[in-house]
Order: structure tokens, then C-alpha cells, then sequence
């Protein structure tokens, strides 16, 4: 029965997490029992030094009980103040570990996934869901932990001290776990639609501030407006809904307590004048009672936070197990150099719509071939597959060295990625500073560097901005221009010296002159260099080959 009933709320990972974390769960484990101890002893000695000054028993008994009381209550402060810390030290480990496993994922997923998947909804996913995810892999558990030993070792002092008034009290309590155990998983749902409301406000501002040329450009600030107040008032409805619900369950748990002290005050108080009990009894079991409710309440919690949580973890989870467009070869091949790089056959296409049909190339090394053909003639696809971001429907590629043949299937991605440099039209910038973009933290000769930022004719650029390479781009570059930026990814390709550069409309943004200089610059500097140039200007694939 234990089994069923923890089986739907304890994530497969918090398992895992805890299996590896032995230690840290006894740790945990015994801090628990020992705040619990202190917590516990607390009424239980306020019941003595009462009954012992109403008795007029000796004063150094009454004295010895009272520093008892300080030392307790010193002790119940400062692990009160450890626990919280240590849970949330190790929430953050748990978050820390996760996130790193997610995001290690992410890396390794193709085109389909970045279509499906706004990146708004998965930084709300990896902030929000995590967070809760995380706080339930120890505070959510412990908290019920240190709630079972609360009630366990309370209800046997409070039964000892008088059965009849303890079941009296602790009937409104447990009408209290009753409730939240029924109504929780409503307050779950809504919960749950308000946070599905938040993910589509990140989705709405990213893609607003990332487009905010063109929302000036079109004048498109009351229609963006109008869109916002939207999603806002659906989100606030949510909000406030949820809101009204945690009220309403707070107004339910004040009253629930209220009862139960009102219970204690009324029959406590006529069994006190009865002498049935003591004075320093009726304080520790009114103490006692309300220190039951709040863990009572973590109890019932433990179950609607173990499910939110096997939701988080779903949800993290569709993320992380979606499939890469091209699995990895955990024993594939790896290759360095090749003589020819062979296409046969190639086809692809997009829900059925073929944009690659039956193509066949060889491309030896050190040609320099130039593709030009009609937007959407297929051109960044074909691209796309050489890279393995995509997967032919039909046909093969292939390296060939020394007579050897290395299958693309049976090779590595990483091994073939390694081959080729590649600068696309849409050059993307990091936020950061130009040499950060460039090199990675990586370490190269000034001298080296100068070298390259000439052959792609950048020197004047760096030499108008302010802090020169150390300049900060800002929001995916939006402090430079579109030549600028892609002089930017053209000059960081060269700089990682790989056998293959493509060059995919690299240059469209500046003017005919210029880029054929820097083309021209680039193919007589590096002759070696196998050039894949993908161009709508003719003019720049005068010096291909083929």
C-alpha cells in the first residue's frame, strides 16, 4: 500500500539523486530528528517550570529548568536556521546537476526540436519547473519527514498527558489534511495553467525584443500592445485565480486552528478548574497542538507536491528526451583528413515536399566549388545535411582517403563537424565582446590575430569602435552592422583553420566590391582550404572551379 501510494510522487531522478547521496540523505536525515528533539522539548519544559512554580517546588529545580529552557530554545534557533540552509544548499545541487544534464541535451538537438520548442518555453521550463522540481527533491521531502516525527512524538506526549481532550483537539486537524488531500490536485491544475500562461508571456517578449528593428520599422507597437494585454489578462485571471484558491485555503487552515485552540481553551480549561489537568499541561498541549498543524499540513502537501514535481519532471523530460535529427554513434568512426568528399544520389525533402533530388558530387580537396540556384532551391539544406543538422531521406555521402571509404553513418558527428568552418547569411553574435566571439577563451599571438582581422578588411571597423576587439556587441550583436557582423563570423571561421570552409551568402551585406576583395583575399591566402561557396551574386563564384 506504502508503495502504491509513494510510487506516483517520488520522480524517478529524486530516487536516483538520493541512491547517490547516501550520506547526505542520513545527514539530513539526523539534523531533521535533532530539530525535531529541541522543537519538541520546548512546551514540555515551559509544562514543568509552570507546574513546578505552582507547586512551589525548590528554586534551584524551578532555576535548573529554566536554563534547560534557554539551552533548548538556543539549540531549536540555531538548527532551525541550519536546516533551511542545508535543504536549500541541496535543492541547488540537485537544480545544479539537472540543469547541466538538460542543457548538455540541448546541445545535441536538431532543427525539428528548435521548431517545436520556442526558446521561451524552454527558460521557463528550465527556471520555473526546475526550481519546483529541485525544491521538492529534499524540502519537500524532509519537511514531511521532520512532519511524521513532529506528530509521532507530539501525539505520544499529548495521549500520556490526556487521550480524551487529545482527540477532542485534533479532530478539526484532521478534517484539515482530509480537505487539502481532496481539493489539492484542483489547486495543482490551476497551478499549473497559470505557469503555461507565463511560458507564452517569455515567448511573447523574447520574440518581441529580438524583432524590435522590425516592430519599429512597421510601426507595429498598438497591434503588439493589443497581442500583450492578451496573454496578460490570461495570465492574470490565472494568477489571481490561483491566488483566491491559496486565500481560501489559508482562511480554511487560520479557522481549522483557531478551532482546535478554541477546543483546548473551552474543554482544557474547564479540566484545569477540574484538576484533571495542571496548568503547565494545558499550556504544553495548547503549544503541542498548534505545532501539529503546520506538519499535518506538509503531509497531506508531500502528495500534491510529489505530483507537481513527476509534472516538472515530464515536462523537463520532453525536453530532454526529444530525439536528435541524427543519433550519435557512441563506437562510430572518426576521421581528420580526406582526399575527396563524395555525394550520391542525395535527396531530401520536407513533408514530402523534395527540395534535393538525386544529387550527385564529388568534391576533391582544395577545389573551390560555388553553388548558386532560386531561394529555396535546396542550397542551406544541402548545406545542413554536410554539417549531419539533417539526415538525407535517400542516397549517401561519403569521405574518401588513401582509397579508404568512411561512411558518413558510421562516422561521428563530432568528427565530421570538426572538418568544416561554417559561415551562414544569418550570422549569429554572442552577447559578449567581439574577441570573445572570435575565439571562445581561447589563446592565439596578437600578431596571428591582426593577421587574420586584415584579410577579412575589419581593421578599420575595430579601430572606429571605442574598446576596439574588447567591444561589448551587445544583444546578438545588435551594436553592429550587418557587414560588420558577418566580417565578424567570417573572420571567426577562418580562425579555426579547418580543412573545409562554407561560405553560405557570407557576404551578401556588403557591397559587390568589397566582397569579392575578402573572397579573393581568403582563396589566394588559403589554396590549401577546400571552398564550398553557396552565392546569389555571380560575380563571387568567378574563382570557383565548379
Amino acid at each position: 500500500m506504502c508503495k502504491k501510494l509513494l510510487k506516483p510522487v517520488l520522480p524517478k531522478r529524486v530516487l536516483t539523486f538520493w541512491r547517490e547521496n547516501l550520506l547526505l540523505f542520513f545527514f539530513l536525515l539526523f539534523i531533521t530528528l535533532l530539530a525535531t528533539f529541541f522543537s519538541l522539548s520546548f512546551p514540555l519544559l515551559l509544562r514543568y517550570i509552570i507546574d513546578s512554580i505552582q507547586k512551589k517546588l525548590a528554586k534551584q529545580l524551578v532555576i535548573k529548568y529554566i536554563l534547560l529552557l534557554l539551552s533548548f530554545g538556543f539549540f531549536r534557533s540555531l538548527l532551525s536556521s541550519l536546516l533551511p540552509f542545508l535543504r536549500g544548499k541541496t535543492n541547488e545541487k540537485f537544480a545544479y546537476k539537472i540543469r547541466n544534464q538538460i542543457y548538455s541535451s540541448l546541445l545535441k538537438k536538431g532543427v525539428s526540436f528548435l521548431n517545436k520548442y520556442p526558446s521561451g518555453d524552454v527558460i521557463e521550463r528550465l527556471s520555473e519547473d526546475l526550481n519546483d522540481y529541485a525544491w521538492f527533491a529534499c524540502s519537500g521531502i524532509f519537511r514531511p519527514f521532520e512532519g511524521i516525527f513532529t506528530i509521532t512524538i507530539a501525539l505520544i506526549i499529548l495521549l500520556k498527558m490526556n487521550p480524551f481532550l487529545t482527540i477532542c483537539a485534533l479532530i478539526p486537524i484532521f478534517l484539515a489534511f482530509f480537505v487539502w488531500y481532496k481539493l489539492g490536485p484542483l489547486f495543482t491544475k490551476a497551478y499549473y495553467t497559470w505557469r503555461e500562461k507565463i511560458s507564452l508571456t517569455y515567448n511573447f517578449f523574447q520574440s518581441s525584443f529580438f524583432g524590435i528593428r522590425i516592430v519599429k520599422t512597421y510601426l507595429l507597437f498598438e497591434n503588439l500592445l493589443k497581442k500583450l494585454w492578451e496573454i496578460l489578462n490570461e495570465r492574470i485571471k490565472w494568477a489571481i485565480r490561483v491566488a483566491k484558491l491559496e486565500a481560501k485555503l489559508g482562511v480554511f487552515y487560520t479557522g481549522i486552528a483557531e478551532s482546535s485552540i478554541l477546543i483546548i481553551f473551552l474543554l482544557g480549561g474547564y479540566l484545569v478548574i477540574k484538576e484533571k489537568i495542571t496548568l503547565g499541561q494545558f499550556v504544553a498541549f495548547n503549544a503541542y497542538v498548534i505545532m501539529l498543524l503546520t506538519p499535518m499540513f506538509d503531509i497531506s502537501n508531500f502528495f500534491i507536491a510529489g505530483r507537481r514535481a513527476v509534472a516538472c519532471e515530464e515536462r523537463l523530460l520532453t525536453l530532454e528526451t526529444y530525439p536528435p535529427d541524427i543519433e550519435e554513434k557512441e563506437e562510430g568512426k572518426e576521421i581528420t583528413d580526406f582526399d575527396e568528399l563524395i555525394l550520391e544520389n542525395l535527396s531530401f525533402s520536407y513533408n514530402e515536399e523534395k527540395v534535393l533530388d538525386k544529387i550527385n558530387m564529388v568534391i576533391k580537396k582544395g577545389e573551390k566549388i560555388g553553388i548558386a540556384g532560386t531561394v529555396g532551391s535546396g542550397k542551406s539544406t544541402l548545406i545542413k545535411i554536410l554539417l549531419k543538422l539533417l539526415k538525407p531521406k535517400e542516397g549517401k555521402i561519403y569521405f574518401r582517403k588513401n582509397e579508404e571509404c568512411f561512411d558518413y553513418e558510421q562516422l561521428k558527428n563530432e568528427s565530421v563537424r570538426k572538418l568544416f568552418s561554417y559561415v551562414p547569411q544569418d550570422s549569429f553574435i554572442f552577447s559578449d565582446t567581439i574577441y570573445h566571439n572570435l575565439l571562445f577563451d581561447r589563446k592565439i599571438k596578437e600578431e596571428e590575430l591582426n593577421y587574420f582581422i586584415n584579410l577579412v578588411s575589419f581593421q578599420k571597423e575595430l579601430a572606429e569602435m571605442k574598446n576596439s576587439i574588447n567591444e561589448v556587441v551587445g544583444e546578438k550583436g545588435t551594436g553592429l552592422s550587418g557587414g560588420q557582423k558577418q566580417k565578424l563570423s567570417l573572420l571567426r571561421a577562418l580562425l579555426e583553420k579547418r580543412p573545409i570552409l562554407i561560405l553560405d551568402d557570407a557576404t551578401s551585406n556588403l557591397d559587390s566590391e568589397q566582397e569579392l576583395k575578402i573572397i579573393n583575399q581568403i582563396i589566394n591566402e588559403f589554396k590549401e582550404l577546400t571552398f564550398i561557396i553557396i552565392s546569389h551574386r555571380l560575380s563571387t563564384l568567378q574563382n570557383c572551379e565548379k
